[in-house]
């Protein structure tokens, strides 16, 4: 500031009590109202919950809670967890905490948590609808199950044993590692191995960008299956002959596929590739598991009331409320299902080309 004034000899810097009182009350105001502009996206079409415990610069373990959407990433809440036991009602609670002092708890579409929290999911589930998707998580474990153990089993047989490497020289290591790379015995054994993980990976980095993806993932779930299918057995054998049954194998890594898929779906996937204006000509009302998704999808985003508690008198006031509240949930859930219809049969505001246009041009979310 005292630089500032050297420009104008008429400026003084503002005094202590102005910095800190009126000048910082007005900064805080523009930057809430920046941060409530961003936040208006996230209401309307929902955000992702993302919790994981971090360990702090003093060595703390902080449990964080960070609020994702196509527009904002907000730490929304952190809690130093230490002495404190984080089982599953602790996690559970971390969670649903925040999400009722929301003014839409409904805002907040689905939980993504780490794998290892997975005890605490069925209380979440319990309150919300929400999917936890451990899909980032499940992609990762697939391509780890499927490594081929067999190319670091023969890289480590292969590894010379008659020294350390703090003894060697730099030369002596770089023509063993040349020796191993072009080892014409490895090349079949890495070739299959680019072939099983290749699909999946680029799964992954779909699922690991910023851009909305969770309607494509379950069609490039399947593609990855159907690409894993057609895998043809390589010449020449990657192992010694006999060792393994090609058609065995195979069926083995569809089936860790398999699992992993069912391990990471949640019905926000199942629901978004049946609305995805991209998939919108394929047969998804066909399968069961989609529609099933469909159902409780829309049943939770239109919850009937809580029923009463056994033995309890309500008013005929709350008796009516109730009702009334049932009925518009069944109103509002049938709706939906007629939306859907027209939707999939291209009728009514479907029939456009222009509405069809515009899909090509915006975010699934946003269609």
């Amino acid at each position: 500031m005292q630089k500032v004034a050297l420009v104008d000899a008429s400026y003084t810097t503002p005094s202590r009590h102005a910095v800190a009182g009126p000048m910082l009350q007005a900064d805080a105001e523009r930057v809430k109202s920046q941060i409530d502009t961003k936040r208006l996206p996230v209401q309307k079409f929902g955000s992702t919950l993302v919790s994981d415990v971090a360990t702090d610069g003093n060595r703390r373990p902080n449990n964080n809670l960070i609020n994702i959407s196509a527009e904002l990433a907000e730490l929304v809440k952190a809690e130093d967890c230490t002495g404190k036991t984080k089982d599953k009602e602790f996690i559970a609670k971390f969670v649903t905490d925040y999400v009722y002092s929301l003014p839409n708890p409904f805002s907040v579409v689905q939980v993504l948590m780490d794998n290892a929290t997975r005890a605490s999911w069925p209380i979440i589930e319990r309150e919300f609808f929400y999917g936890f998707a451990s899909f980032l998580k499940a992609l990762d474990a697939i391509a780890q199950t499927l490594t081929s153990q067999e190319v670091i089993q023969y890289v480590r047989s292969n590894r010379t044993q008659r020294a350390t490497p703090e003894s060697r020289t730099l030369h002596e290591l770089f023509t063993e590692a040349k020796e191993i790379a072009t080892d014409t015995d490895l090349q079949p054994q890495v070739a299959l191995c680019q072939d099983v993980l290749k699909p999946i990976v680029m799964l992954l980095r779909l699922a690991d960008s910023d851009r909305p993806s969770a309607s494509k993932i379950q069609y490039h779930k399947f593609e990855v299956q159907e690409t894993l299918k057609a895998l043809k057995k390589p010449e020449p054998e990657p192992w010694a002959a006999g060792e393994y049954d090609w058609d065995d194998m195979l069926q083995e890594i569809i089936a860790i596929h398999r699992y992993r898929w069912d391990y990471g779906y949640t019905i926000v996937q199942g629901t978004g590739y049946l609305l995805d204006p991209e998939f919108v000509d394929m047969d998804q009302h066909l399968d069961a598991a989609t529609m099933e998704s469909f159902t409780r999808f829309v049943a939770k985003t239109y919850p009937k009331p809580k029923p009463f508690e056994p033995g309890s008198t309500p008013t005929e006031l709350e008796k009516q409320v109730y009702e009334e509240g049932c009925r518009a949930a069944v109103a509002n859930r049938s709706a939906a299902e007629i939306q859907l219809l027209e939707y999939k049969m291209k009728r009514g505001v479907f029939s456009r080309e222009t509405v069809w246009e515009t899909a090509k041009h915006v975010s699934a979310a946003d269609f």
